[in-house]
Order: C-alpha cells, then sequence, then structure tokens
C-alpha cells in the first residue's frame, strides 16, 4: 500500500518514479495474492504508460482480474478509465462503448458514484461529438447526483459541461 500511495503521488509530476512505486506494489500485490491491491495498482500504472496501447493493456488486465474476483465496482471503474483512454485516442466508439460498460456495471452493482462518474464521460464525450441534445441528459443525472451527495467539485465540473452543451447551436 505505501509503494501505491507513493506512485499515486508521483503521478502528477514525476511519472517514472510513479512508474517505479506502482511496479514495485504491483509486484507485492502479485506474491501476497492480493487481487484487489493488483487491480488498483494496474489501473495506476496504466497513467504512466507513454504507449497508449500498453496503457490499455494494462487497464484490460485489471478489468480480466476484477472480473475473475467479482470485484464489481473494480470492473464498472476499469471500463470507464479504458474508455478514456480510448478517448484520448480519437476512438469514439470504443470509448463511448466502455463507458456505457461501466454505466451498465455500477447500475447493476448499484454503485452509484460510478454510476454519475460513467453519465458524465458519457455526457462529455457526446458534447465532443456535438451531439447536444443526449449529452444533456447523462450531465443532468451525473450532476443531480453530485449535488446531492455534496461533490462540489465534480458537480462544477459537471455542470460547467451542461453549460457549454447549453450554449452549443444544435445541429441542423
Amino acid at each position: 500500500e505505501v509503494h501505491y500511495q507513493r506512485g499515486r503521488l508521483y503521478l502528477d509530476n514525476n511519472k517514472a518514479e510513479a512508474r517505479r512505486e506502482l511496479e514495485q506494489s504491483l509486484e507485492l500485490a502479485r506474491s501476497t495474492r492480493s487481487p484487489y491491491q493488483q487491480v488498483k495498482a494496474l489501473f495506476q500504472l496504466a497513467f504512466t504508460e507513454t504507449d497508449r496501447a500498453r496503457a490499455r493493456q494494462l487497464v484490460s488486465e485489471g478489468i480480466e482480474l476484477a472480473h475473475s474476483n467479482d470485484m464489481q465496482d473494480q470492473v464498472a471503474f476499469g471500463h470507464i478509465r479504458l474508455g478514456s483512454f480510448y478517448l484520448l485516442d480519437g476512438n469514439h466508439a470504443e470509448a463511448e462503448h466502455h463507458f456505457q460498460q461501466g454505466l451498465n456495471y455500477a447500475r447493476t452493482h448499484r454503485v452509484r458514484r460510478l454510476e454519475a462518474l460513467a453519465l458524465s464521460h458519457l455526457g462529455s464525450l457526446r458534447q465532443l461529438q456535438k451531439r447536444t441534445e443526449e449529452a444533456l441528459r447523462p450531465l443532468e443525472q451525473a450532476r443531480d447526483f453530485y449535488e446531492q451527495g455534496g461533490y462540489r467539485k465534480e458537480s462544477h465540473e459537471v455542470a460547467s459541461l451542461i453549460g457549454r452543451s447549453r450554449r452549443q447551436p444544435l445541429p441542423s
């Protein structure tokens, strides 16, 4: 856990050190047979990769491990992460597929925080695609959850996306 936390701290400003710490965390989690720690390390390790194909591979490995160990919240989170990597690559179809997968798992297993995260990602993607009307509903649902739960930062971010969607002209 110490290596994992250090790795997370280094993610923003020292990717090489983050990678080293997260690899140690993953190695330790594997040696102690802790699937949960392995999944967490794999998901974070993906953010140290400059090769997005390798990053997607790490997240996919985490999803498979989470699924085989009945960690459905981590499966949902992994799909949202994987969708984000596809979005960074400009592959909107795959991004939407994984955001939807994450949303489905979150709803099925009643993980409301991840449901809101998936909804906000779906809404953001649809906004990016100029699908304004389709963007508003998931964004509003995510905002409502964040406001009710007192998640101020997330609520503000989603409210900004909603504002942007409402200012975009509708496609003709």
